[in-house]
């Protein structure tokens, strides 16, 4: 079974006011609706679980922030081999073997190298990714601060071992059960769409379609909350 992370330990209102600069003993709003008795699985959780629960962002949302960071790294990815390209004069229509056998692998780990670094230090400096600072996202522990380094690199490895193992197995089957070659020649011609939908269908990701607290596996193993950012 997945990590259970541990509860948080400080009210989301609370961080909120912090990232704001505002004193956390700041008073709410008087006259606020009352809010109607919850049921289930709400009935058991204490009020900071159910506040740091309403404001995990959605499914949605979560996706759009990551395609546009595979998006901007699948664009650095596909520049420099193309620059390596020419820099070994490989045309990639007289000579397709050539491409199979230097491009497409370098390609790929570049890939995964880059997409390790860029969200260790994304998260780990500011707490959150391009695409999760357009769409208002942030990643925070639970006692409401940023990841550290080591948590952010572990997040980061733990989403690439679990896709790593979903997308290996399927290809190893295909290599075995297809061919060598024709697994090859399909997965070189579309490398970019092939790592960006193995980005959004990464167990990891999906798993928080059916987590309470809205994390990923990724998110269990490192202890870590994706929630929506203060105004």
């Amino acid at each position: 079974p997945p990590l259970e992370s541990p509860p948080p330990t400080i009210p989301l209102e609370t961080l909120r006011r912090q990232r704001r600069g505002m004193h956390p003993n700041v008073a709410k709003r008087e006259g606020s609706p009352e809010r109607r008795p919850e049921r289930g699985v709400f009935s058991f959780l204490d009020a900071r679980e159910k506040e740091w629960i309403r404001a995990a962002p959605g499914f949605a949302r979560r996706a759009f922030a990551g395609m546009i960071d595979g998006a901007l790294l699948c664009f650095v990815v596909f520049v420099v081999t193309a620059l390596r390209g020419v820099l070994f004069r490989v045309d990639a229509f007289e000579n397709h073997q050539t491409v199979i056998s230097t491009l497409q692998p370098f390609a790929s780990l570049f890939f995964v190298i880059l997409f390790l670094c860029y969200h260790t230090v994304m998260v780990g400096k500011w707490g959150e990714s391009v695409g999760g600072r357009l769409l208002g996202l942030e990643i925070v522990r639970a006692q409401g601060e940023h990841p550290s380094w080591g948590t952010a690199f572990l997040r980061t490895f733990a989403f690439l071992a679990i896709g790593g193992m979903t997308v290996g197995i399927p290809l190893f089957l295909g290599r075995i059960l297809i061919g060598s070659d024709s697994v090859i020649r399909f997965f070189s011609a579309y490398t970019f769409p092939f790592l960006l939908v193995t980005l959004l269908f990464n167990p990891a990701f999906l798993w928080s379609l059916l987590d309470l607290k809205r994390q990923g596996l990724h998110d269990k193993i490192a202890k870590t909350f994706v929630i929506r950012s203060a105004a």
